[in-house]
Protein backbone atom coordinates (compact mmCIF):
# COMPACT_ATOMS: atom_id res chain seq x y z
CA UNK A 1 0.00 0.00 0.00
CA UNK A 2 2.80 2.45 0.82
CA UNK A 3 4.48 1.83 -2.57
CA UNK A 4 1.18 2.61 -4.29
CA UNK A 5 0.74 5.85 -2.31
CA UNK A 6 4.32 6.96 -3.02
CA UNK A 7 3.81 6.27 -6.74
CA UNK A 8 0.56 8.24 -6.84
CA UNK A 9 2.17 11.14 -4.95
CA UNK A 10 5.08 11.13 -7.42
CA UNK A 11 2.77 11.19 -10.45
CA UNK A 12 0.59 13.95 -9.01
CA UNK A 13 3.63 16.04 -8.07
CA UNK A 14 5.90 15.73 -11.11
CA UNK A 15 3.80 14.71 -14.11
CA UNK A 16 2.02 18.07 -14.65
CA UNK A 17 5.38 19.87 -14.67
CA UNK A 18 6.64 17.63 -17.45
CA UNK A 19 4.01 18.98 -19.83
CA UNK A 20 4.15 22.60 -18.68
CA UNK A 21 6.39 23.93 -21.52
CA UNK A 22 3.83 22.70 -24.03
CA UNK A 23 0.76 24.10 -22.33
CA UNK A 24 -0.68 27.56 -22.42
CA UNK A 25 0.85 30.52 -24.16
CA UNK A 26 0.24 31.63 -27.69
CA UNK A 27 1.20 28.56 -29.73
CA UNK A 28 1.49 30.28 -33.12
CA UNK A 29 3.75 33.01 -31.68
CA UNK A 30 6.10 30.40 -30.16
CA UNK A 31 6.28 28.48 -33.44
CA UNK A 32 6.86 31.66 -35.46
CA UNK A 33 9.66 32.88 -33.15
CA UNK A 34 11.40 29.51 -33.30
CA UNK A 35 11.06 29.25 -37.08
CA UNK A 36 12.37 32.77 -37.69
CA UNK A 37 15.36 32.26 -35.37
CA UNK A 38 16.31 29.03 -37.15
CA UNK A 39 15.76 30.57 -40.57
CA UNK A 40 18.02 33.55 -39.78
CA UNK A 41 20.77 31.54 -38.10
CA UNK A 42 20.86 28.59 -40.47
CA UNK A 43 20.15 30.14 -43.86
CA UNK A 44 19.39 33.83 -44.35
CA UNK A 45 22.36 35.34 -42.51
CA UNK A 46 24.68 32.32 -42.52
CA UNK A 47 28.12 32.54 -44.09
CA UNK A 48 28.31 29.67 -46.56
CA UNK A 49 27.02 26.25 -45.55
CA UNK A 50 28.00 26.53 -41.90
CA UNK A 51 24.89 27.18 -39.73
CA UNK A 52 24.92 29.80 -37.00
CA UNK A 53 28.09 31.46 -38.33
CA UNK A 54 26.84 34.79 -39.65
CA UNK A 55 28.16 36.73 -42.63
CA UNK A 56 29.01 40.19 -41.23
CA UNK A 57 28.23 42.20 -44.37
CA UNK A 58 24.88 40.47 -45.04
CA UNK A 59 23.94 40.78 -41.36
CA UNK A 60 24.72 44.51 -41.38
CA UNK A 61 22.76 44.96 -44.63
CA UNK A 62 19.81 42.96 -43.23
CA UNK A 63 19.47 45.23 -40.21
CA UNK A 64 20.21 48.42 -42.16
CA UNK A 65 17.47 47.65 -44.69
CA UNK A 66 14.86 46.39 -42.19
CA UNK A 67 13.35 49.76 -41.35
CA UNK A 68 11.42 51.41 -44.14
CA UNK A 69 11.08 49.35 -47.32
CA UNK A 70 14.38 49.07 -49.15
CA UNK A 71 14.81 48.98 -52.89
CA UNK A 72 16.19 45.43 -52.85
CA UNK A 73 18.38 43.08 -50.90
CA UNK A 74 22.11 42.82 -51.64
CA UNK A 75 22.77 40.36 -54.46
CA UNK A 76 25.25 38.21 -52.53
CA UNK A 77 22.94 37.72 -49.52
CA UNK A 78 20.37 34.94 -49.13
CA UNK A 79 17.33 37.00 -48.26
CA UNK A 80 14.97 38.88 -50.53
CA UNK A 81 12.05 41.23 -50.21
CA UNK A 82 11.77 44.84 -49.30
CA UNK A 83 10.30 44.64 -45.79
CA UNK A 84 11.23 42.68 -42.68
CA UNK A 85 8.08 40.56 -42.93
CA UNK A 86 8.82 39.77 -46.61
CA UNK A 87 12.36 38.69 -45.76
CA UNK A 88 11.20 36.45 -42.94
CA UNK A 89 8.16 35.03 -44.75
CA UNK A 90 5.65 36.30 -42.18
CA UNK A 91 2.07 37.42 -42.65
CA UNK A 92 1.39 41.15 -42.66
CA UNK A 93 -0.35 40.97 -39.29
CA UNK A 94 2.58 39.20 -37.58
CA UNK A 95 4.53 41.31 -35.10
CA UNK A 96 8.23 40.52 -34.79
CA UNK A 97 11.37 42.03 -33.30
CA UNK A 98 14.85 40.71 -34.13
CA UNK A 99 17.98 41.71 -32.18
CA UNK A 100 21.61 40.63 -32.26
CA UNK A 101 23.27 41.17 -28.90
CA UNK A 102 26.73 40.58 -27.47
CA UNK A 103 27.84 40.26 -23.89
CA UNK A 104 26.98 42.57 -21.00
CA UNK A 105 30.16 44.65 -21.14
CA UNK A 106 28.80 47.61 -19.17
CA UNK A 107 27.46 45.48 -16.29
CA UNK A 108 23.88 46.80 -16.37
CA UNK A 109 22.33 43.32 -16.59
CA UNK A 110 21.28 43.63 -20.23
CA UNK A 111 23.39 42.32 -23.10
CA UNK A 112 24.72 45.08 -25.36
CA UNK A 113 23.14 45.51 -28.77
CA UNK A 114 25.59 44.93 -31.62
CA UNK A 115 26.02 47.49 -34.37
CA UNK A 116 28.12 48.47 -37.37
CA UNK A 117 29.40 51.56 -39.11
CA UNK A 118 29.75 49.55 -42.29
CA UNK A 119 33.15 49.65 -43.95
CA UNK A 120 34.43 52.55 -41.85
CA UNK A 121 38.11 51.86 -42.46
CA UNK A 122 37.72 51.37 -46.23
CA UNK A 123 39.25 47.88 -46.42
CA UNK A 124 36.07 46.19 -47.67
CA UNK A 125 35.25 44.47 -44.35
CA UNK A 126 32.29 45.38 -42.15
CA UNK A 127 33.27 46.02 -38.54
CA UNK A 128 30.89 44.72 -35.85
CA UNK A 129 30.98 46.30 -32.39
CA UNK A 130 28.74 46.89 -29.38
CA UNK A 131 26.64 50.05 -29.16
CA UNK A 132 28.26 51.06 -25.88
CA UNK A 133 31.70 51.12 -27.50
CA UNK A 134 30.98 53.48 -30.40
CA UNK A 135 28.32 55.44 -32.18
CA UNK A 136 26.97 53.29 -34.98
CA UNK A 137 25.20 53.94 -38.23
CA UNK A 138 23.35 50.60 -38.05
CA UNK A 139 22.15 48.99 -34.84
CA UNK A 140 21.30 45.31 -35.11
CA UNK A 141 17.65 45.54 -34.20
CA UNK A 142 14.72 45.31 -36.59
CA UNK A 143 10.95 45.34 -36.19
CA UNK A 144 8.51 46.91 -33.80
CA UNK A 145 9.13 47.22 -30.07
CA UNK A 146 7.45 44.38 -28.16
CA UNK A 147 4.54 45.23 -25.85
CA UNK A 148 5.12 45.83 -22.15
CA UNK A 149 2.98 42.77 -21.31
CA UNK A 150 5.82 40.24 -21.46
CA UNK A 151 3.43 37.31 -20.96
CA UNK A 152 2.20 37.70 -24.53
CA UNK A 153 5.68 37.74 -26.11
CA UNK A 154 7.33 34.53 -27.33
CA UNK A 155 11.14 34.60 -27.42
CA UNK A 156 13.53 32.33 -29.34
CA UNK A 157 17.28 32.54 -28.77
CA UNK A 158 20.14 31.19 -30.87
CA UNK A 159 23.82 31.51 -30.04
CA UNK A 160 25.65 32.51 -33.21
CA UNK A 161 29.15 33.48 -34.24
CA UNK A 162 29.94 36.69 -36.11
CA UNK A 163 33.47 37.84 -36.90
CA UNK A 164 34.91 35.10 -34.66
CA UNK A 165 32.94 36.32 -31.65
CA UNK A 166 29.85 34.94 -29.93
CA UNK A 167 26.51 36.73 -30.05
CA UNK A 168 22.90 35.92 -29.28
CA UNK A 169 20.16 36.21 -31.88
CA UNK A 170 16.88 37.13 -30.14
CA UNK A 171 13.59 36.80 -32.02
CA UNK A 172 10.45 38.04 -30.27
CA UNK A 173 6.95 37.56 -31.68
CA UNK A 174 3.52 38.49 -30.34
Amino acid sequence: MSIFLVTVAFVVTFLPGMFQPFEGGDGPAVVAADRVADQLGRRLLAAGAEPFVLDASCTAAFFADSGPPAESSPADCRYGGTTLRDRLGLANDADVNVRLVGEDADGDGDPDLLCSDGDADGDGDVVIDETGDQSCATTFEAGDAPPDDTGSVAVARRVVSIQHGDATLLVRTW
